[in-house]
């Protein structure tokens, strides 16, 4: 009787009899109509009578990890690929269980579905009551943020999209563990919202990190093609852009080739190398499809001073480590640029952080003492395993000289 509040005892026996019968036929009706639903969802969709009865049975037996899965594989259906259908069948049947499935892949389901939904303003207001009831599961309340967040940048509501994008990145700074699909959630709309504020920079740092996160198999070829475009045009545009490394290693990069963005691919391995003939070459030929993009026909001499800092960069890289002094003459034959133009070109370079050095007038040289450091391609390891080489030749020659020079050390 102690676990039975006083607040029973104000009422007669009668009334607390009535009210017990009133929760318990709540809580039949519940599973009642759950099954009910999947009866009529056989009757309107014969074509998926074998996935229905599959899910009746899980339900029935309480499987709630092989319900969650199945649940994924039917809403994939082609004959239910209306919103509001799967909007229905997510209040008629999912919402009886959805505390007692794992609660990541039930905000899943929930943004699977509201990607349907024509409406944007229907989609976010269904996310937000899924988003409501799983707050105390760290991971899944970040999710349904992420993808409440996205719909607002798609309405427009920038400010709200940028104050839960700041918050959401802290929490994954703060938090370890966090799953996969939630980081490449956040840095997705992070980069779609830079994206829309035309800022190439926090775009392209973004893309990175959310293509880090992401399976490749997982976005369709489309897709690819789109992002690929959008890192390779911010790449260039970037004002400290200057490491095109990290992003020629990327697989969705490949999706260009074949594409008729082709050419973006091979002006990216053009400043990648430095290549001043390769640049110009690239520009010429494929004049009409850079036209189109107003994004580097808007920045042509940004992106020449680009091009002309990594033919500097270049030229360090390919000499000797014992020889970094750099003409100046040199670096003019390379990058195509007047004599005269080279020294400002240079402390450019260096007021970037891109390289260190003094400039010798006297001499008309380049002194580099360092050089920022870049991703090793394939061409590039060839040149360091030649540095190596002849590193390694020239100690067994000092070795050779001290022996012969000195036989009585070496007893």
């Amino acid at each position: 009787m102690g676990s039975v509040s006083k607040k029973n005892f104000l009422l007669p026996p009668s009334c607390f009899c009535v009210c017990v019968h009133l929760e318990n036929e709540t809580e039949m009706a519940r599973p009642h109509a759950a099954t009910d639903y999947l009866e009529r969802q056989m009757s309107q969709h014969p074509e998926l009578a074998e996935k229905t009865a599959q899910l009746a049975e899980l339900y029935k037996k309480k499987l709630w990890h092989q319900l969650t899965e199945a649940l994924f594989d039917y809403v994939k259906s082609p004959s239910l690929q209306q919103g509001a259908e799967l909007a229905s069948f997510y209040e008629d049947f999912v919402k009886d269980f959805e505390t007692k499935i794992n609660q990541l892949r039930l905000v899943q389901l929930a943004v699977f579905i509201s990607e349907r939904l024509t409406n944007s303003e229907e989609a976010l207001t269904f996310l937000k009551t899924v988003g409501d009831k799983v707050t105390a599961d760290k991971e899944a309340s970040m999710l349904a943020q992420a993808e409440q967040a996205a719909l607002k940048l798609k309405l427009n509501r920038l400010d709200e999209t940028l104050d839960v994008i700041e918050k959401l990145k802290a929490d994954l700074e703060g938090t370890a563990g966090l799953d996969a699909v939630v980081h490449s959630a956040v840095f997705r709309v992070a980069a779609s919202y830079y994206k829309q504020k035309t800022n190439a920079e926090l775009f392209y740092k973004n893309a990175l990190m959310y293509l880090a996160y992401t399976p490749e198999e997982s976005l369709s070829h489309a897709t690819k093609v789109s992002w690929a475009l959008d890192l390779g045009l911010a790449a260039l545009i970037g004002l400290n852009t200057y490491n095109f490394g990290e992003l020629l290693e990327q697989p969705v990069l490949k999706s260009l080739e074949g594409s008729q963005y082709h050419w973006l691919g091979q002006l990216l391995h053009a400043f990648n190398a430095g290549n001043m003939t390769d640049f110009e070459r690239l520009f010429a030929t494929y004049q009409p499809q850079i036209a189109e993009q107003s994004a580097l026909t808007a920045n042509m001499p940004f992106l020449r001073e680009k091009m002309v800092i990594l033919v500097l960069v270049e030229l360090v890289f390919n000499r000797p480590k014992g020889d970094r002094n750099v003409p100046l003459t040199d670096i003019a034959q390379a990058a195509k640029i007047p004599l005269d133009q080279v020294e400002v070109m240079v402390m450019r370079a260096m007021s970037l952080g891109i390289i260190k050095g003094v400039i010798d007038q006297v001499e008309g040289i380049v002194r580099v003492t360092w050089v920022q450091p870049r991703m090793l391609d394939a061409t590039r390891v060839a040149v360091m395993k030649d540095k190596l080489s002849e590193w390694t030749s020239n100690v067994r020659n000092i070795l050779v000289g001290l022996e012969q020079q000195t036989p009585e050390l070496f007893v």
